[in-house]
C-alpha cells in the first residue's frame, strides 16, 4: 500500500479526484475499511465521512464547552460558529483530510482520561490512541498524561494501541507492517515520501516546519538545502518534546486544577507537534491554530485580549483565502512571504500559549476546578 509507483499513474482518478499517496501507519487502514464496509465504494464514503468529521467536531466543542462550565463554557458555545465558518475548516471539511477528526479525537480523549468513570476513561485512551496511530503527533500528549501521573490514563492509551494494533495484524496481516518499517519510515525521515515539499508549486501551501525552511530558501536562504532542511526539521521536534516535558512537568499541579489552562497547553503542543511533518498542507494545515484562537475569543476576559484574538482570527482567515493550494504555477513571491509570515504568526501564537502557561504555574492559584 505504501509503494509509490502504485500511484504513479497520473490518470488514477477516482470521480475526478485525483488518488492521493498513502503515507499513514498501518492501524489507520481500520478507519477506511470499517467505511467501505459501511458506505461502499469512495464515492459513497466520501459524504459519510463529511458526516462523521461535522460530527466529531460539533461533539469536541460541545464536551469542551460543558467541561469548562461558566462563563467560559458558555462563551466557547457563542463563538462555536466562528470556528466552522472559517476558511481553514472549512477547506479541511471539503478535502475530508484526517487532520480535523485528529484534533478533535486527542482533545476529546484527554477530557475523557480525566473523567472519574473507568469507562469514560476506556473510550478516552481509544481515542488518542487511534489519533497517535493515525497521525503520530497526538502521541505529545502522552508526556503529558506521564508528567502529571495519570498513570491509569497512560496504561488505558498503551493498552488501547496495543489492541489497535492486533486487530490491524488480525485484519490485514504483517506485511503494511513490515512495508510501514522498512520502506515508508525511512522515505519519511530522507523527504522521499513528499517529493511535492520540494516543488515550487507546493511552496506556499505547505505548512509544515520544513515548509518554512524551504520558503527561506527560495526567498534567498540557499544554505537551507533538503539535507540541512530535514535535519533542522528534527530538531525542531525534539525541541517541541523537550518543551512539552518541560512545560507538563513544571506546570503539573496547575494542568491538573486549572481546566482552562490545560486545554489549551494540550491545544498548543498538539499544534506545534502537527507542524513537525514534511508535508502540510494549507488547506488544512492551521486549522489546530484557528480553533485555538477561537478558543481564546472565549476564554479571555479583558478587551485587549479579545481583540488580539480577533485580530489573529481575521489574519488566518484572509491567509487561508489568500494562499492557494498546490497549483501548475509557482506562486508569487508576495504569496510566499504571506505564507512564511502566517507560519510564524502561528508558531508564535502557539508558543505564547505555552509561555504563558509556563508563567502561570509561578504564581498563587486563586481558582480552580476540580477534573
Amino acid at each position: 500500500v505504501y509503494e509509490r509507483k502504485l500511484y504513479a499513474d497520473p490518470d488514477r482518478f477516482i470521480g475526478g479526484l485525483k488518488v492521493d499517496v498513502y503515507h499513514y501507519p498501518p492501524p489507520f487502514l481500520l478507519l477506511p475499511a470499517a467505511l467501505q464496509a459501511v458506505g461502499g465504494d469512495y464515492l459513497g464514503v466520501r459524504p459519510l465521512w463529511f458526516a462523521i468529521q461535522v460530527l466529531v467536531l460539533l461533539a469536541m466543542l460541545f464536551t469542551i464547552a460543558r467541561w469548562l462550565g461558566g462563563r467560559e463554557g458558555h462563551a466557547v458555545a457563542v463563538v462555536a460558529p466562528l470556528f466552522f465558518v472559517a476558511p481553514v475548516t472549512l477547506f479541511t471539511l471539503q478535502m475530508g483530510n484526517f487532520q480535523a477528526t485528529a484534533f478533535a479525537l486527542s482533545l476529546l480523549a484527554m477530557i475523557a482520561l480525566h473523567a472519574e468513570r473507568a469507562r469514560v476513561q476506556v473510550a478516552g485512551g481509544f481515542a488518542l490512541a487511534f489519533a497517535t496511530l493515525g497521525k503520530v503527533f497526538p502521541g505529545v500528549l502522552g508526556i503529558v498524561l506521564l508528567a502529571t501521573r495519570r498513570w491509569r490514563a497512560v496504561l488505558w492509551t498503551v493498552g488501547a494501541a496495543a489492541v489497535l494494533i492486533a486487530i490491524s495484524i488480525a485484519v490485514f496481516g504483517t506485511r503494511p507492517f513490515t512495508d510501514f518499517i522498512g520502506y515508508e519510515l525511512p522515505r519519511l525521515a530522507n523527504g522521499e515520501a513528499f517529493p511535492q515539499s520540494e516543488r515550487a508549486q507546493a511552496l506556499a501551501a505547505n505548512q509544515s516546519f520544513y515548509g518554512l525552511l524551504v520558503k527561506l530558501r527560495a526567498l534567498g536562504l540557499d544554505a537551507l538545502d533538503q539535507r540541512v532542511g530535514l535535519q533542522m526539521t528534527s530538531i525542531y521536534g525534539l525541541c517541541v518534546l523537550a518543551v512539552a516535558c518541560a512545560v507538563s512537568w513544571r506546570c503539573r499541579r496547575l494542568l491538573l486544577t486549572d481546566r482552562v489552562i490545560a486545554l489549551f497547553t494540550w491545544l498548543a503542543l498538539l499544534n506545534l507537534a502537527s507542524f513537525r511533518s514534511p508535508f502540510v498542507g494549507g488547506g488544512y494545515g492551521m486549522m489546530g491554530t484557528v480553533l485555538l484562537v477561537t478558543l481564546g475569543l472565549a476564554a479571555t476576559k479583558t478587551r485587549s485580549g479579545r481583540i488580539a484574538w480577533a485580530c489573529l482570527y481575521v489574519a488566518f482567515a484572509l491567509i487561508n483565502l489568500i494562499v492557494p493550494t498546490p497549483k501548475a504555477t509557482p506562486p508569487l513571491t508576495e504569496i510566499v512571504v504571506l505564507s512564511l509570515f502566517g507560519q510564524l504568526l502561528a508558531l508564535a501564537a502557539n508558543a505564547t500559549v505555552l509561555i504563558a502557561t509556563w508563567r502561570a504555574a509561578s504564581r498563587p492559584v486563586t481558582h480552580s476546578t476540580t477534573v
